[in-house]
């Protein structure tokens, strides 16, 4: 691509220049211009709105991390993981609020793949019942009737889940954002509070904030011990056979995801954890062994559904920590990072996105600092 002597020479000034136009940049454009109106925002993603993580994922909105709220205890604290679970809590919530066309509060499952995940699951119903959350847990029998399935181990509803159309909630928020985007923009690197695009032009601004997520090593190769590049395949399949599922369905410790978006058609993705020495960097393919393996997931969970007819085939690159949990830094003064998402960023990144606008905006902010990265406690 060539560029001419005007786009090589601009310099544009902006109080705030976000970078990255997934779920998390977009939000945080959307509570910038909500709680501070007067800032000027600028959005610039390399490809279109979309185009990275956010726009390739099964559109998912759950509490928790990738895993079960027991485990989650295990791993991070009783303390840490409700905090967790209320921060995620609060991103329905707001989503719902502010974008309620948009969202669908339909609950989900997460069913076990295995007869310790179920207790562990079991549990996890138990705990969060207690700390007033809306669980239920559902036997072996229970999940086989009522999806015409087989082969799993009993589960858990999670009432106040949600699903969304991912690029349509972000085209939403990104028009009520009033930001200025720019689509289709590279940036090269990044020094003090400026920003160098591949076309040669610059923008200054008071406050960068960086939300490319997976992408963040390649402009900050800093960040190359923090955040890993994790491939996610999946498929839409047209079942000769409808599978009776109304809400979003987890198994497998989340390896497996599946959700029925009109009848008799399904979006399924996962079996990563079957590949997971070559599901790893930035290229975005799909491989024959693990698309087979979704397939036979299908197959042998769902026994009725006959001839499957695979419509589509896509996969995405995901952020991921070592702790499972999202980064939240401050690297230079007026400098952000959020991403390393593990996969869950649409339960996270809305409110997240207010976190920060709030603490721009001078007001306490205390759920920022309960990610990896974070300088408070």
């Amino acid at each position: 691509m060539s560029f001419s002597y005007w786009q090589q020479t601009y310099r544009q000034e902006t109080d705030i220049v976000i970078l990255g136009g997934g779920i998390a940049g977009i939000s945080t454009a959307y509570w910038i211009k909500k709680m501070m109106p007067k800032q000027r925002v600028v959005l610039i993603e390399a490809l279109t709105i979309g185009a990275g993580a956010t726009g390739r994922n099964a559109g998912f909105l759950l509490q928790g991390t990738a895993s079960n709220f027991a485990m989650e205890i295990e791993l991070y604290g009783y303390e840490k993981a409700k905090r967790l679970w209320d921060f995620s809590r609060e991103n329905i919530r707001l989503l719902k609020q502010e974008a309620s066309a948009q969202v669908q509060q339909t609950g989900s499952y997460q069913i076990a793949g295995s007869l310790a995940e179920f207790y562990a699951l079991e549990r996890s119903a138990e705990l969060l019942t207690w700390d007033g959350f809306k669980a239920k847990s559902l036997s072996q029998r229970q999940i086989h009737r009522k999806f015409k399935s087989a082969g799993f181990f009993g589960g858990l509803f999670l009432a106040e889940n949600a699903q969304t159309n991912s690029i349509a909630l972000l085209n939403y928020l990104a028009q009520k954002s009033k930001a200025e985007i720019k689509e289709g923009r590279s940036v090269i690197k990044v020094e003090d509070n400026v920003v160098y695009l591949e076309d040669g032009g610059q923008i200054v601004a008071k406050t960068v904030i960086c939300t490319l997520n997976a992408y963040l090593p390649i402009l900050m190769p800093q960040w190359e011990e923090k955040i890993r590049p994790v491939r996610a395949q999946m498929l839409a399949a047209h079942l000769e056979n409808d599978i009776p599922l109304n809400a979003p369905l987890y198994s497998h410790e989340g390896y497996f995801y599946l959700r029925k978006v009109a009848p008799n058609q399904v979006i399924l993705g996962g079996a990563r954890h079957l590949h997971l020495k070559k599901e790893v960097g930035y290229e975005d393919k799909v491989t024959d062994a693990l698309q087979d393996d979704l397939e036979a997931y299908l197959k042998r969970h769902f026994p009725e559904i006959g001839q499957v007819t695979v419509e589509n085939r896509w996969s995405g690159t995901m952020a991921f920590t070592d702790s499972g949990l999202p980064i939240f830094a401050e690297p230079s003064p007026q400098q952000y990072i959020l991403g390393g998402f593990n996969g869950h960023g649409m339960g996270y990144a809305f409110h997240l996105g207010k976190q920060l606008a709030q603490h721009l905006a001078g007001k306490e902010a205390p759920d920022l600092f309960i990610f990896e990265g974070a300088e408070k406690a």
